[in-house]
Order: structure tokens, then sequence, then C-alpha cells
């Protein structure tokens, strides 16, 4: 199957203080651990929506060439996520599917987008030969919490587009009647989200790590 990934990464970084997507670990910038742990799940595309300090970040995007699809909010600093998760599911070329991760988690593991997509392969045979939906979701489950990324099946599109009610991509998922499915996955990687310095900090030795395996 063919897999693309959605990263947004436009927001002004204001509860870390300072502009994480270019902090470093080792040699790598936190957007390219992330945009890397795409790549390992072998996502076709890579659409990241940018915002604040566009330059910069394509400036550091640009040696993975036709991979990514850079897109710019030009309203990031009045709009929310779930604005920038619109505007660049306008950009995301056809698939099977997609991810969508926030371009402040680095830290997930090759084996849960494995996972994602097991569960997804599997979801959709059943679809495909019984009378039931077959616009799945599948979330990483960990210590009976969903997590990111959800792998969101591309037939979901337009209605994700033409969703304008509360809590943004959340609330789609609870009001529209969907196929979503969870798999459990043993990564600290899906509860490492980068909000505060402290997480940064607490978080350094594991990030320096995965930086080294990409």
């Amino acid at each position: 199957m063919n897999y693309s990934a959605l990263i947004t990464i436009a927001g002004l970084s204001k509860r870390m203080g300072d502009f994480k997507p270019l902090f470093k670990v080792g040699d790598k910038y936190i957007i390219q651990m992330v945009v890397d742990s795409l790549i390992s799940a072998n996502c076709e595309k890579i659409v990241t929506v940018l915002g604040y300090r566009a330059p910069d970040i394509k400036n550091v995007l640009r040696c993975y060439g036709d991979k990514l699809i850079c897109i710019v909010n030009e309203d990031y600093e009045n709009c929310d996520m779930f604005q920038s998760i619109k505007e660049g599911l306008c950009k995301l070329p056809p698939c099977d599917a997609f991810f969508f991760l926030p371009g402040d988690m680095p830290a997930i593991s090759k084996s849960t987008f494995e996972s994602l997509k097991r569960e997804y392969e599997g979801r959709k045979k059943v679809a495909n030969s019984k009378i039931v939906s077959e616009k799945i979701v599948v979330f990483p489950l960990f210590e009976s919490k969903r997590k990111h990324p959800p792998l969101i099946d591309y037939s979901l599109k337009d209605e994700i587009l033409n969703y304008c009610s509360q809590n943004g991509l959340r609330g789609f998922f609870l009001n529209f009647p969907l196929e979503i499915y969870e798999v459990n996955v043993d990564d600290i990687g899906v509860c490492i989200d980068l909000d505060y310095k402290k997480d940064f900090q607490n978080n350094y030795k594991l990030l320096e790590k995965l930086a080294k395996k990409h």
C-alpha cells in the first residue's frame, strides 16, 4: 500500500520559549528527526505545514528533495493546528492512508509505524470482504491511552476539510461514524511531545540515541 504523512509545525513555540523545530540533538534538528522517522516508515510523500520562521525550516529541509512538500500557513499567528492540517491536506497527493504527526514529536519508533500499518491493512481486508465502512483510522495505544500518530484513510480527506465544528481533528473523530481502531504499542516515543523546555531536557539522552540511528 501507498502511505504518506502530514506534519504540522507552523506555531510560535510559545510554551517552549524558543523555536523548538530548530533545537539540535547532536548534529540533527528536531524537525529533521520527525521527517527521518516518517521516512523510516516508507512514506512516499511528506507534507510539512510551516508558518513561523518558514524560510529557516525550508533551508534545513532542502536536503530531502522531492520527498517533502513544504507549504506555508500564512495565517499561522491567528489560527489553530486544525487549520494547518486542512492546508496540508489540500496538498497531500493521493495515497491509501496517511500519518498525522505534530512536528514536536521526534521519537516515534519505526515499530510503531509498522504496527499501525499492519492493523490498517488487516482492517482494510476485512472491510473489503464485508459491507462495512472502509474509512479506517488506527491510533497507537500506550498504557490504555490514545496517542499520535493516527493512521488515517485517505478517503476521509474531504470530510476532514469540510469539518467546521469544535475541537479540530479530535472533534472530527468524535462526531463522525468512522471505523476507529487501536493497536497497543510499546513505544515511549508516542508520549514525548516537546511542549516545554523541561520536556526537551528530560528526554535529551533518548533523543540523542534516536538521532544517531537515522
